[in-house]
């Protein structure tokens, strides 16, 4: 089912040319709308089902890891209720690259409608310490915690989250997610504009 986009010619310019990936819900949280620069970062990062043409209409917290459901539908309620715009940071590595994003939640002026602007903060190599997946008891078949933000693992009842590159393109048969210290962390800092 697609959701209609309402007066998008007021609105859609502003963000057909920005080279900040950039998505539109409506007050379902439903995609209307992807840019250019949203589609040629899901295509570069292998995940063609996350272009705008297959997301749109679907709920957007569909996408999102269960673990992190929560926090997202807050804030999105929270921009959307107050009609105010809310920033959060988050994560969003490959085997190779760090990257840390800040996302933007702002309405979108005279529509009920909530516009997602992602800017890139940091792009560089991973800060965390490296292993391969057979370090530390990984290929012994325990039950690997995988962080939902920033997917470092760590085993089931260990203190140390660590960057494991392999369980970033393929997750360790035996997963589970939840989220570590640091991204707890970041979820305290998600705010408004003072």
């Amino acid at each position: 089912m697609s959701t209609p986009e309402p007066q998008s010619s007021r609105w859609q310019s502003q963000f057909d040319l920005s080279e900040n990936l950039t998505c539109v819900l409506d007050e379902m949280f439903r995609v209307v709308y992807c840019n250019r620069a949203w589609d040629i970062a899901a295509k570069a990062n292998g995940v063609e089902q996350a272009t705008g043409d297959r997301l749109r209409g679907q709920a957007l917290l569909l996408y999102v890891p269960r673990a992190l459901e929560y926090h997202y539908s807050k804030v999105l309620e929270k921009a959307r209720e107050k009609h105010i715009v809310v920033f959060t940071d988050y994560e969003c590595n490959t085997p190779n690259v760090y990257r840390k994003y800040r996302m933007k939640i702002a309405p979108v002026p005279e529509t009920p409608l909530l516009a997602l602007v992602h800017t890139v903060l940091i792009e560089g190599s991973i800060p965390y310490r490296v292993h391969s997946a057979i370090d530390y008891d990984y290929g012994s078949g325990d039950v690997v915690t995988m962080c939902a933000q920033c997917r470092r693992t760590k085993l089931l009842h260990a203190n140390v989250w660590d960057w494991v590159p392999e369980f970033v393109q393929r997750a360790p048969p035996r997963v589970t997610h939840g989220i570590c210290d640091d991204c707890i962390a970041l979820y305290c800092r998600t705010s408004e504009p003072s």
